[in-house]
């Protein structure tokens, strides 16, 4: 399902959004600080562990969409999911890696929109919790002709 192609997408400093629902289906929208592809159909995805909604959500059913877009070019997929597990504490990778993917971004977003960095930093949480998400499919996002098609035959 996830491709090396789609790996490398995944794990640089990409704009990431989560999307969640309660039992009751309302829905609620949260950025992601950083995802590691860990096996062809399971990710990683740092989440703000502030968030009690966002909390409340996974925990209760644990359907998760996140949605990946590279801020320069627009390229974006989106990955539909289930929680599978919630690890209070990042590991020291996941730390790494969300460091590297927040770099990544904030000097992506300070040359594509030349808004300062210092700003976008603002926006770091306090701290992370990680959710462990088994995908269940793959959607291209990217704006044009193609946005919302399924991604069947990996990632080009």
């Amino acid at each position: 399902m996830i491709d090396e192609a789609l790996r490398a997408f995944l794990e640089r400093g990409c704009a990431m959004v989560v999307g969640t629902a309660s039992a009751d289906g309302a829905p609620h929208a949260q950025r992601a600080w950083g995802c590691s592809v860990v096996g062809p159909g399971t990710v990683r995805v740092l989440l703000d562990r502030s968030d009690p909604v966002l909390r409340e959500h996974i925990d209760a059913g644990g359907r998760i969409a996140v949605t990946s877009a590279d801020v320069r070019d627009l390229r974006s997929v989106q990955l539909k999911g289930r929680v599978v597990a919630v690890e209070e504490e990042p590991r020291p990778d996941d730390l790494d890696r969300c460091h590297r993917h927040n770099d990544e971004l904030f000097a992506d977003i300070e040359s594509a929109d030349f808004f300062p960095r210092a700003l976008t930093e603002r926006m770091v949480p306090p701290g992370y919790l990680v959710a462990v998400v088994e995908v269940e499919e793959l959607f291209d996002q990217t704006p044009g002709p193609g946005a919302g098609a399924q991604v069947e035959d990996g990632w080009t």
